[in-house]
Parts: C-alpha cells; sequence; structure tokens
C-alpha cells in the first residue's frame, strides 16, 4: 500500500504541474484556423446512449461515463494542446485508480483479466473518437490516438517481450504520430514542443505504472523468465 500511496502522491504532483503549464501557456499557444471550429450549446447536444459492452461492469461503466463527461467539460478550453492536456490528466488518474483498486483485491490479476480490460478500454476511446467527431473535437484525437497506441503496444508486449520493449515500441510509435498531427495542425516549434512536453510528462507517469503493475507480479513478464 505504501507504494501505491507514493505513486498517487506523483501523480497528483505531475497533474498540479500539468494544469500550471497549461494556464501559463494558455494566451501565448495560437491555434490555426483548421481547428477553430464552432462550439455547440448545450441544448444541441444529443443523449448518449450507454455502450452495450459496459452493461455487466459497473466499473466500466463508470469509466465510459467519465469519458463523456471529459468531451463536453472541454468545450470550454481553446485550443488542442490545453484541450489534450485534459483528456490525458483525467485518463491517467482513471487508469491509475483502477489499477488500484486491482491491486486491492485478494485475488490476483490474471493476463486473461488484464486483456480484457484493455479491450473494454480501447472500445470505450474508439467510441470517444466517435464523439469527438460528432461534435467538432479532431483536434483531442491526438491524446486519444496516443493512448490507443499505448494499449495496442501494451498488449502486444505481454505477448511478445518485456517491459523495455514495450517502452521503445511506444516511444517510436508517439514520435510518428507527434509529426503527423504537426503536419496536420501546422504547429509551429514552440506549440510543437509544448504538445511534446505534456505528453512526455504524461508518457513518463503511464511508463512507471506499467513497471510496477509487471514487478509486482500482477501480470505475465518474459523479462523474469
Amino acid at each position: 500500500m505504501e507504494k501505491i500511496e507514493q505513486l498517487i502522491n506523483r501523480l497528483e504532483i505531475v497533474t498540479s504541474r500539468l494544469e500550471k503549464h497549461v494556464e501559463t501557456q494558455k494566451q501565448t499557444v495560437e491555434v490555426h484556423s483548421i481547428t477553430q471550429r464552432p462550439i455547440q450549446k448545450k441544448h444541441e447536444i444529443p443523449k448518449i446512449k450507454k455502450p452495450k459492452v459496459y452493461q455487466d461492469n459497473i466499473e466500466f461503466q463508470k469509466f465510459a461515463k467519465l469519458f463523456h463527461k471529459l468531451v463536453f467539460k472541454t468545450m470550454g478550453i481553446e485550443g488542442p494542446v490545453q484541450r489534450g492536456v485534459l483528456i490525458l490528466k483525467e485518463t491517467f488518474l482513471e487508469l491509475s485508480s483502477l489499477i488500484t483498486r486491482a491491486k486491492s483485491r485478494k485475488r490476483p490479476t490474471t493476463i486473461e483479466q488484464w486483456e480484457k480490460f484493455l479491450e473494454l478500454l480501447h472500445d470505450n476511446i474508439n467510441i470517444i473518437n466517435k464523439l469527438a467527431e460528432e461534435f467538432w473535437f479532431r483536434e483531442i484525437g491526438l491524446p486519444l490516438k496516443i493512448i490507443k497506441l499505448t494499449i495496442n503496444t501494451t498488449l502486444w508486449c505481454q505477448m511478445e517481450s518485456g517491459v523495455t520493449e514495450f517502452i521503445d515500441e511506444s516511444i517510436k510509435n508517439i514520435k510518428i504520430v507527434l509529426l503527423e498531427y504537426k503536419e496536420k495542425f501546422e504547429l509551429n516549434e514552440k506549440e510543437h514542443t509544448i504538445l511534446a512536453n505534456m505528453l512526455s510528462d504524461y508518457l513518463d507517469q503511464y511508463f512507471d505504472l506499467i513497471k510496477k503493475y509487471y514487478s509486482n507480479g500482477l501480470i505475465w513478464d518474459q523479462e523474469k523468465n
């Protein structure tokens, strides 16, 4: 429990730093016109149907609701960088909460349970991508794509390799995504650097969490076999 508490404390510090960073850059980051899309009024937002995949699982129902809430919560925030950071921050905190709850259970988490968790998470992110397009929030596609990459890489590495390969593969994919995003939205070097630094903070903590998950024996790790 002491390790978990230390991890949560670190998360709070990172979250606080991200929030301050966003506030500092809020007035300086100019957004290209392609990202300036009209914001829909509250009465124009249709009701969201509960995804069928979550009807039998209370934890993932909560997770789905969190993402739905986040999509609307970002409507008043200007710019893809700020909006993306909010999504990343909330996503990571929720991930850490889910894993903490998994650790606190008496029975160990099996690889099958972990796979199921990632599959459900992946499905939910696909749902949010559709919502993002519907409400003209394509700019949050970057953080969502980053999260999908980390999930896909985790799934691949738990079958093929260990933690080191997981990190190397993730970083390689993320660099590709950053370049695609920079070209798509015509970000200047300053904007691109800000975005990369924010993602770096998120990923450092995410990797640390995954490594702790492996090292505690809750998931199979070929590096130890």
